[in-house]
């Protein structure tokens, strides 16, 4: 979940949160996320995090295995460096 100032992730394999300031930490160098300075802050990107998923279906059900492979899928393209 990422806004024009903050950026939340979850690592559901590992049950690992991470939020980073891009404003004052666009390197992404210090983790936020249990700063007790930024509970509400992480309450607010949690909210719209949750909210997406369930606008867009997202009820993990691939959290355990990919989706089928489908053929006529193309690669995504390469990233310029």
């Amino acid at each position: 979940m990422r806004t024009a100032t903050h950026k939340l992730i979850y690592f559901w394999k590992k049950n690992q949160w991470e939020m980073y300031d891009l404003v004052k930490d666009p390197d992404e160098l210090r983790n936020l996320y249990h700063d007790p300075a930024q509970k509400e802050q992480v309450a607010r990107l949690k909210a719209e995090l949750y909210r997406l998923k369930k606008e867009v279906k997202d009820e993990d059900q691939f959290a355990t295995e990919q989706p089928p492979h489908d053929s006529s899928e193309q690669p995504a393209p390469k990233r310029k460096q």
